[in-house]
């Protein structure tokens, strides 16, 4: 009996670099990071999601959400956002820098500042 192999994670340097155009989708400031979301669907078993499971975050806001005991569940419930919820909305519409920014800007708030 043979084992199906699994799926490789979907890469695209087009929205990668996208990505690193927009703003941290948790304070609103430039200069992110992509952050691959740990429990996304796109995995497959691998160590790594999909670049559509990506999100633009200031380095501050990475590294807080890597940092101690912070696990993505609960760095989304402390900033109340939904990072899958952001990933495919950006996702969906990559390119579109306009419809982007307007959203992350109306996820992104000033209560939100980096650590």
């Amino acid at each position: 009996m043979m084992i199906p192999k699994r799926p490789k994670p979907v890469t695209s340097k087009a929205h990668v670099s996208f990505l690193h155009s927009l703003i941290c989708c948790i304070c609103g400031n430039n200069a992110v990071e992509q952050h691959h979301i740990l429990r996304a669907p796109s995995r497959h078993g691998t160590k790594r999601a999909g670049d559509q499971h990506s999100l633009p975050l200031c380095g501050p806001h990475h590294r807080e959400l890597h940092l101690g005991d912070n696990t993505e569940n609960g760095f989304a419930e402390r900033h109340n956002v939904s990072l899958l919820e952001i990933a495919d909305f950006l996702y969906q519409n990559t390119g579109d820098a306009e419809i982007c920014e307007a959203y992350l800007k109306g996820v992104s708030c000033v209560e939100n500042p980096p650590p």
